[in-house]
């Protein structure tokens, strides 16, 4: 939202599997699409009912915060939809059973991430692992492959997809809000009962708390004591070098460059720690 000429193309919504809807707010180059029938932009208009239609519902997202910086500047305020409670209900159900039963937002990736730490939480690969729907993604980096070829720019560069046609786009967005719905239905159930049988939700809801803060962090960025860090990176720095300057000392392997202990180098440090003869990569007898 903060950068000169950005804008925001689509909304998309899912309501149950293999449903959506995808709100067109601008065409490719960010002419108004979204017009009341005297052709007049109605972009806010959209974004006040959109609000009020959430209200008392669940939002379902996948690492939905990047996204609600976006919606919170156009308008489309989804915060009561998404945040989690953080106490204890009136008769003694802990918060995170009240997400549970269905209280509060839910995060497809911070839902992955309580069911299992190591996992892949892209949304292509949870939509691979845990959808039947088909690699929805392919046109798009089609046309980002050529995009970025005629403009000599690496893909990694290209900041959003202002500029890519409706007719690749629309149908992407559909299914990105279709797939995460389903997925949160998988997890919903794993939350219940993980890979082990363990119950994750408390985990889960643990994650959501602090979305609020991320969403706040990212709208507003993190005051920071400039003077302050860079006399503690000096510091650190000089303390960094004093120690390493002690460690090459009890090292005791010559002051010649190519004699001296580099403390960064993995086998000098094996032979420093283990001995000569261990210095290597392992062998094939272990």
């Amino acid at each position: 939202p903060i950068n000169e000429g950005a804008y925001l193309r689509t909304v998309q919504m899912a309501w149950k599997p293999k449903s959506a809807v995808c709100f067109v707010l601008r065409h490719a180059g960010g002419k108004p699409a979204f017009v009341d029938r005297f052709g007049e932009p109605a972009i806010d208009r959209l974004m006040v009912m959109l609000t009020e239609f959430m209200r008392g519902k669940r939002a379902v997202g996948h690492f939905l915060v990047a996204d609600m910086e976006w919606f919170v500047h156009e308008g489309l305020d989804l915060r009561e939809a998404f945040d989690v409670p953080l106490r204890a209900a009136e008769n003694g159900d802990p918060a995170w059973l009240r997400c549970q039963n269905g209280e509060g937002g839910f995060d497809t990736a911070m839902a992955c991430h309580a069911i299992e730490e190591t996992a892949l939480l892209g949304l292509e690969a949870l939509t691979l692992r845990y959808t039947t729907a088909p690699r929805y993604d392919a046109a798009l980096e089609e046309w980002k492959t050529e995009y970025c070829k005629e403009r000599k720019i690496k893909k990694a560069a290209l900041e959003g997809y202002g500029d890519c046609p409706d007719s690749v786009l629309i149908s992407y967005a559909c299914y990105d809000a279709d797939v995460t719905l389903r997925i949160a239905y998988e997890l919903m159930e794993l939350l219940d009962s993980d890979y082990f049988g363990q119950n994750a939700w408390e985990a889960f809801w643990e994650s959501m708390i602090i979305q609020p803060v991320i969403l706040e962090i990212h709208q507003t960025g993190i005051l920071v004591d400039r003077s302050r860090l860079d006399y503690l990176t000096d510091k650190f720095i000089a303390a960094g070098a004093r120690l390493e300057a002690e460690v090459r000392e009890a090292t005791n392997w010559g002051d010649q460059p190519k004699q001296r202990f580099n403390i960064r180098s993995v086998q000098h440090v094996k032979e420093y720690l283990f001995g000569e003869a261990l210095n290597g990569k392992v062998g094939t007898t272990g």
